[in-house]
């Protein structure tokens, strides 16, 4: 096609302009059929435990043009939308192309950034999206647009444009929140199960050490360790780097200072991805004040309530009918998990966002006054069901304290230590 032709010498304009840094030099193969179709590399390590997920992004991206793959930092997005777009590769008549954004600092840049990979110049005097449009008015392809949530401002006016103008043209974006584009469909990365876990952690460990061959014991140890690190493909391949100098039990114990203990990813790998400290700090840091404010003040209980996160997180500063939106923010941005399967609703973090939001609130130096609130709420909330416990339906109450069992510990520990 036109838009074929169009684009392949943009390409080796672009290949001529860049060396070695061009999508030439970065195609999946030298096939003729592929070649000048995509600028997707080729995989260096295997994909584990998500074809299921990929056949559903499948599914989603050829009915919805827009298509957001969200989640928390290391949970994966990066590498299922790529497996994805792989996929849909041979079915897609203009081929894939994927811009990498984690490096761009400026909103401003976002277009320009589009332009560069489909070999299109910016126009003296005419507004690059106007020169984005023509050129991808004829594309029928996918564009893949890689970590999105610290440019909204410039990704989402570019992709509504682009959507609008260009009636063949999809997009599959990865943010840790939504975009916010009219006829955006979402997408959350759910965790990898126990199996899939374990086997992503023995063939990244055999990686590291070749002779890695777990016994029955050791694969019951990295089965623990899949379920501390709540099955985030980053932690887990940080973990199963460690089998260099520890063994599995070594690992698991450490896994209490899990931040210090999972550090030392590939020395390609962009800053924030090196540790997972690192990928949570990132979330935290693109976060509202009042967000995190509210984020580090939870973080003194392992999962919660509506009503119990407006007991502990209010103050002077935060009333409680911010309490619901702001929670309704840290879902949107990936740093917290839902469960509708509870009623009322139940709040949770993974337990390494918790556990980084806990190092803050300590540095804050609120966290005695959280733990008092929290002990407050819990508290009142044990004295409220006490005398119906006695008198009335004691079973289902007692399973409403059951779901608290972790706070109601923790509340209790905080009241010993504190006289």
């Amino acid at each position: 096609s036109m838009c074929r032709a169009t684009t392949t010498i943009g390409i080796m304009d672009t290949a001529l302009e860049f060396g070695s840094e061009s999508i030439m030099a970065a195609t999946l193969a030298d096939d003729d059929d592929v070649t000048g179709r995509t600028n997707l590399s080729v995989p260096l390590s295997s994909f584990v435990g998500r074809d299921a997920e990929v056949d559903s992004l499948r599914a989603e991206i050829r009915t919805q043009r827009l298509l957001t793959i969200t989640g928390s930092g290391g949970c994966g997005k990066t590498r299922l939308a790529y497996e994805t777009a792989r996929a849909e590769l041979d079915v897609a008549p203009d081929g894939v192309w994927c811009v990498e954004l984690a490096p761009v600092g400026d909103p401003e840049r976002v277009a320009a950034e589009l332009a560069r990979v489909f070999g299109l110049r910016e126009e003296f005097g005419r507004p690059i999206i106007d020169t984005l449009a023509d050129g991808l008015a004829p594309f029928d392809g996918i564009v893949v647009l890689d970590n999105c949530e610290h440019l909204l401002g410039g990704v989402r006016p570019l992709v509504d444009q682009l959507l609008r103008r260009c009636p063949t043209l999809r997009v599959l974006t990865t943010s840790r929140e939504p975009l916010g584009v009219t006829g955006e469909t979402t997408w959350r990365v759910p965790s990898l199960d126990r199996d899939a876990g374990v086997e992503l952690f023995v063939q990244r460990a055999h990686s590291a050490r070749p002779d890695f061959d777990p016994s029955d014991d050791e694969l019951t140890a990295i089965s623990r360790i899949v379920d501390r690190l709540d099955g985030i493909p980053l932690a887990i391949e940080l973990a199963a780097a460690r089998i260099r100098m520890m063994g599995p039990g070594s690992i698991e114990a450490a896994l209490n200072d899990r931040f210090r203990l999972l550090t030392g990813g590939s020395r390609t790998s962009l800053a924030r991805q090196q540790a997972l400290e690192a990928s949570v700090s990132w979330s935290y840091e693109l976060l509202e004040p009042d967000e995190r404010i509210v984020a580090r003040r939870l973080a003194v209980m392992s999962d919660f309530t509506l009503d119990a996160a407006e007991a502990v997180a209010v103050d002077d500063r935060i009333n409680s009918l911010e309490i619901f939106d702001l929670l309704t923010h840290l879902v949107d941005k990936s740093m917290v998990r839902v469960d509708h399967a509870q009623q009322p609703v139940r709040y949770q973090f993974l337990e390494s966002i918790r556990q980084f939001l806990h190092g803050r609130l300590v540095e804050s130096g609120e966290a005695e006054r959280a733990r008092a609130l929290c002990l407050d709420h819990f508290l009142t909330v044990v004295e409220s069901v006490e005398p119906e416990i006695a008198f009335g339906d004691s079973a289902q109450l007692l399973a409403m304290l059951e779901l608290e069992h972790d706070n109601l510990e923790a509340a209790l520990d905080f009241a010993d230590a504190s006289g």
